[in-house]
């Protein structure tokens, strides 16, 4: 889907959560991270994810250093592989999201589980 500038893709974790569980049958993938500075591999992530389902979810970490949280999620929000878009504060946030995803994709610092996502070493781990 190219970028249409408008297009809404950023939402309370509570109505993505509405919105794809409304939609079964397609495949999601719940991806995520900090993108205080968006590289090449991100880019990477989302079109390897966007491969592999029908819709991309993408947790931005609201803690970041260098970028506010607001323009993360509006330069996220030009990514085209990238479906909807949502911020948190902390990994309670996460919990009940993963029930949603079919995989689970984090390049950094999460270890992962159907009903909760924990910060923990370095991980990248899909569901099954």
């Amino acid at each position: 889907m190219p970028y249409t500038p408008g297009l809404k893709k950023i939402f309370d974790i509570k109505i993505v959560m509405e919105l794809v569980g409304k939609m079964p049958g397609k495949k999601v993938v719940l991806t995520g991270g900090v993108f205080d500075f968006l590289k090449p591999y991100h880019i990477d992530l989302f079109d390897f994810a966007g491969d592999r389902s029908d819709i991309v979810v993408v947790a931005v970490e609201s803690a970041g250093k260098y970028t506010p949280v607001k323009e993360r999620l509006e330069i996220l929000e030009a990514v085209d592989k990238i479906d909807y878009l949502f911020s948190y504060s902390d990994e309670t946030d996460l919990n009940g999201i993963g029930e949603l995803a079919g995989e689970v994709i984090f390049n950094d610092e999460f270890e992962l589980s159907r009903d909760k996502i924990s910060f923990s070493e370095k991980v990248i781990r899909f569901l099954p």
